[in-house]
């Protein structure tokens, strides 16, 4: 049976406000995320959504591979919103979704996403993630910096990291904020598996124009903070790639 359009509509409008606002959201999530499935996936969810959104599933091509940041920026798009609303907007969408949809078909729907989508899901193997602001606002408390300059210390740091730890950085963004993520997947395009510590330090503080001691700090409130928000498999997987003296980067600030 379909989902009816209350059911999909209403609770969107309870976490966003106004219907005109969760109307936009859902348009611009369901738009997005047809072109992200393609053609024929969309029309298989289409029996299960109430035909009052159907239109916007439809598209003509084939899945088009865009990654969940990329994701977030089509939705802002549509939205004219910024993307920090447009992901929490996506997250409201599809955990409606969610609720909605019978486990079989959400399961076949995320069974054709990337686990580095889990931060948009409600649900499911690989879902997780934490907003962004949080995120940010740990790394500002045990910096102490304002978030402004959290931010761009927390985008320096996980892209050096990405560098070092090459692939198993895929699995961090499974738990990490989606704007996070591109400095991760730049990270991944630069790789240097044999980066020392110093080196790892040095990097940072040329990027950020911090003093080294100020530097080795942000560093610490960086890790420990993605230590609080991914599982202890995952940090345990990412420290085997930080062995020695990087142990001493690992600590709290």
């Amino acid at each position: 049976m379909a989902v009816q359009y209350e059911e999909l509509l209403r609770p969107v409008q309870q976490s966003l406000g106004d219907e005109e606002t969760a109307l936009r959201a859902v348009r611009a999530t369901l738009e997005t995320l047809a072109e992200r499935i393609g053609k024929d996936e969309a029309l298989h969810l289409v029996p299960a959504l109430p035909p009052e959104v159907a239109p916007w599933l439809f598209t003509t091509g084939p899945a088009q591979r865009f990654d969940s940041a990329d994701f977030v920026s089509r939705v802002a798009h549509r939205e004219d919103a910024p993307v920090e609303a447009a992901q929490r907007h996506t997250t409201v969408v599809m955990t409606a979704l969610g609720q909605a949809l019978d486990d079989e078909t959400y399961r076949h729907l995320t069974a054709r996403l990337p686990r580095t989508y889990a931060p948009l899901l409600p649900k499911g193997e690989f879902a997780g993630g934490v907003p962004a602001d949080s995120f940010v606002r740990k790394v500002a408390e045990r910096a102490g910096v304002d978030p402004g300059q959290a931010q761009r210390v927390a985008e320096v740091v996980l892209e050096t990291l990405a560098r070092r730890i090459g692939g198993e950085a895929e699995d961090l963004m499974t738990f990490l904020p989606v704007q996070l993520h591109p400095a991760l997947r730049r990270g991944q395009e630069a790789p240097d598996p044999d980066l020392a510590p110093e080196e790892f330090v040095a990097e940072v503080t040329q990027r950020t124009g911090y003093p080294r001691d100020r530097v080795i700090r942000y560093i610490r409130a960086v890790l420990s903070t993605v230590r609080d928000v991914v599982d202890d498999e995952e940090f345990f997987d990412v420290q085997v790639q930080l062995p020695g003296r990087y142990r001493e980067l690992l600590r709290e600030p």
